[in-house]
């Protein structure tokens, strides 16, 4: 995680284990934005996210097409959220 200082990620990272779901975004492969709930399966120590899909998917094909994904977690009810942006891989 580019500019973040490592106490930062370190509570980056935990907020994301806490909130569990994101919104994924894609670009499907007619130009348009995608955006679909995800469950995250895992954060490794690098910041790595982890999250699980069918092989046929849509967003496998987007993903394969254009690597470029945004994320956002959000939980109203601890005032916590998160927005990255990064590149994906299957």
């Amino acid at each position: 995680m580019q500019g973040l200082q490592q106490t930062e990620f370190e509570a980056l990272k935990e907020k994301i284990k806490v909130t569990k779901f994101a919104n994924l975004t894609t670009l499907e492969l007619d130009g348009d934005l995608h955006t679909r709930p995800m469950s995250t399966h895992g954060v490794d120590a690098d910041g790595t996210l982890w999250f699980l899909t069918y092989k046929n998917s849509n967003k496998v094909k987007e993903v394969q097409a254009n690597n470029r994904v945004s994320l956002s977690y959000s939980d109203h009810n601890a005032d916590t959220y998160v927005a990255a942006s990064g590149t994906a891989q299957v």
